[in-house]
């Protein structure tokens, strides 16, 4: 009897870029990434029940039912009445919405609470042995991509004097799609930005004046990026696709005058963005 091999169904799309970006960048709309999995998996077949996620996935059984209940909770995920219980995703793009809504509801939800908050931070006793607040020399450590792009949101916001921005275009990129670029664009004060490129085509920034952009070509440090502003400095220590990221504030006069000297002798000798 001659043996054949029989057909082999791909159920879920083989590991590829789409794929890998789609599983990191799924969790800054407030999803893991194995709630990412089980929700690309269902958003590109049929219904499916817990079981049959769970051996596709590899995931054990126990994890992926509370993956399931956490994705239902989010609103982004079906089930039908039948046994076994099915479940189905509902369309990329609607999940999207349904995602950014919920992140919505919950700002508003704390904004409400704020002014409560700081009323019951009032009514507390001042300590009898409460110091002086650090004035000078100080430093703040940051990880995670949401606290240091709400730091930059801060620094910019409340700048009076001038804003210098020093990167890499790998870094910059990663704050394209955040309030920061916003901000950047409608600031009243001087601002300057160097990008470091490691490439003959650099990329481009049509949001900011040419005038108010240059480029320099490095190959020596892919990572670098930094932020001045009136009497601070905002670095950037680690920013690699496997590692969260951490940066670190200070408003040190010499780390300050040092990373601004460094600014402005690579300004002095880069080229202008030129306009499109």
């Amino acid at each position: 009897m001659t043996m054949t091999n029989p057909t082999v169904k791909l159920e879920f799309p083989p590991d590829n870029s789409p794929y890998e970006n789609l599983i990191s960048s799924l969790p800054e709309f407030g999803i893991t990434q194995n709630q990412a999995k089980v929700y690309l998996y269902l958003s590109k077949n049929v219904a499916k029940s817990a079981p049959e996620i769970s051996k596709n996935l590899k995931i054990p059984r126990t994890e992926t039912y509370h993956l399931i209940n956490v994705l239902q909770s989010k609103g982004i995920v079906i089930s039908n009445f039948g046994k076994p219980t099915k479940f189905q995703a509902l369309p990329f793009d609607k999940s999207i919405h349904i995602l950014v809504n919920n992140h919505r509801t919950r700002i508003d939800e704390l904004e409400k609470q704020t002014s409560e908050l700081i009323t019951l931070w009032n009514t507390m006793p001042e300590s009898n042995n409460q110091t002086k607040l650090i004035s000078e020399n100080r430093f703040q450590m940051l990880q995670g991509k949401n606290s240091i792009v709400g730091k930059l949101n801060h620094l910019v916001s409340s700048t009076k004097k001038e804003i210098l921005i020093l990167g890499s275009e790998n870094n910059f990129k990663k704050f394209y799609q955040t309030r920061f670029f916003e901000q950047l664009q409608n600031v009243q004060v001087d601002l300057k930005i160097l990008i470091l490129s490691t490439k003959k085509t650099s990329y481009n920034f049509p949001e900011f004046p040419s005038y108010k952009t240059k480029i320099f070509h490095n190959s020596t440090d892919e990572n670098l990026w930094f932020l001045i502003k009136d009497g601070e400095v905002f670095f950037i220590l680690r920013n690699d696709e496997d590692d969260e990221m951490l940066a670190i504030w200070t408003d040190s006069y010499t780390m300050l005058n040092s990373m601004k000297m460094l600014f402005n002798m690579i300004w002095k000798t880069s080229n202008l963005v030129m306009s499109s």
